[in-house]
């Protein structure tokens, strides 16, 4: 699908090619991650696991494709499931039908960090032995899919030494993994969240042997229209980004960036995501800036975490209205202000009124927090409703 993409095959199968366990899949993926931080291999995206297994949950496997996700920007495609086969204890008690499809979780396929796929017919339709639940994520042609052949294979449509005719989500699976390199190939900033979110808004609803209604699967993958829906993502290198130094109180620091792409300012949460590393310490920190919607890639930005300069709330500004007279303890809204940038309250300062039932002068004391130190009095007026009402201003130095 990708005809330029690279392979890296990294045996897990035992030598007769049919048994595989979690030891083996950790060391691959352990290897895997030992190539990217060595910086021996680069622009790895993709894993292909045409395997799978029922009957068991295994925390250490589910861990380790979250992981290859998370830390790593590496997707895991998985075979989906083929049904229960002769072999089955279900079948041969004959609770079930040799080939009847199963709806229990294919694994580690139908974990979360994975990719589930079940396979298609020649014309399009779901192939009657796939695996359906609401764990499958995409579907793709796995009938007499041309492939190779291993010695043990047996098939009966080879079409020489070497290759055949294979059905089945492990011939559909390579499919989907070659149609996201190709996104990667196309655009090489994109994560794995839009890489997906690419492959499953572009598919194509599957009809025969309509299973939408019983099945996760957003429908058969579309690659022309998955690799063109990322052509036009803009890349957060090209983005200005600025972090400001933030001042270390005792827990992690998360000082806002600001990230600008051709003169626009962009939004958090809507444009792009923020994480941090080293940020609950005195020195330097990261932020990585992860592009969301149509901004792609990651771009880190270090700042430094320092030591607090405290403030006197002496110097701060305070603004706080005069009040109608009503019997009951009143409380106006006080906006603090330092060097032309508003403060937190319950951050950078409390506030604690007195005095404020009565019609006459009312207190309302300023209390610094954070980096802000002391306190700040203020007065205003509570007066009755034929008085004047004005607004009251205190700046000490």
């Amino acid at each position: 699908v990708s005809y330029n993409a690279n392979v890296l095959p990294i045996k897990v199968f035992d030598k007769t090619g049919k048994k595989c366990d979690t030891e083996k899949l950790m060391r691959a993926y352990n290897h895997i991650f030992e190539l990217l931080d060595a910086g021996a291999i680069d622009n790895l995206h993709v894993v292909n696991l045409s395997l799978g297994g029922y009957d068991y949950d295994d925390d250490a496997l589910e861990a380790i494709v979250t992981k290859a996700r998370r830390d790593y920007d590496l997707v895991t495609v998985c075979s989906g499931g083929n049904g229960y086969l002769s072999t089955d204890d279900e079948v041969k008690s004959g609770r079930v039908a040799d080939g009847q499809p199963r709806t229990d979780r294919c694994l580690p396929g139908d974990y979360d960090a994975c990719v589930s796929v079940t396979a298609l017919t020649k014309s399009g339709a779901n192939c009657t032995w796939s695996d359906y639940n609401k764990y499958k994520d995409i579907s793709a042609p796995g009938e007499s899919i041309l492939s190779t052949l291993s010695e043990s294979s047996g098939t009966s449509k080879k079409v020489s030494r070497d290759y055949g005719a294979l059905s089945g989500t492990s011939v559909a699976a390579p499919i989907v993994s070659g149609t996201l390199a190709l996104l990667w190939a196309q655009n090489p900033n994109i994560t794995v969240d839009q890489a997906l979110r690419a492959l499953y808004n572009t598919a194509v609803p599957v009809t025969g042997n309509d299973r939408r209604s019983v099945s996760g699967s957003h429908g058969c993958v579309n690659a022309a229209a998955a690799a063109a829906s990322v052509k036009g993502m803009r890349s957060l290198e090209n983005a200005s980004i600025t972090i400001p130094d933030a001042m270390y109180f005792g827990s992690a620091v998360k000082p806002a960036p600001v990230v600008v792409y051709a003169g626009t300012t962009l939004e958090k949460g809507i444009d792009y995501k923020v994480s941090y590393t080293n940020n609950n310490a005195l020195g330097t920190a990261t932020a990585t800036i992860t592009g969301l919607g149509m901004y792609s890639g990651k771009v880190y930005v270090d700042f430094e975490v320092v030591k607090p300069v405290y403030v006197a709330m002496s110097k701060v500004n305070v603004s706080v209205a005069d009040v109608l007279f009503t019997g009951e303890k009143l409380k106006p809204k006080v906006t603090v202000s330092y060097a032309g940038t508003k403060l937190v309250q319950g951050t950078e300062y409390k506030v604690s009124y007195s005095n404020n039932r009565k019609v006459g002068t009312a207190k309302v004391v300023i209390k610094g927090k954070g980096n802000f130190s002391g306190k700040k009095t203020v007065k205003f007026k509570i007066v009755r409703a034929s008085g004047k009402v004005r607004a009251a201003s205190a700046s000490l130095s």
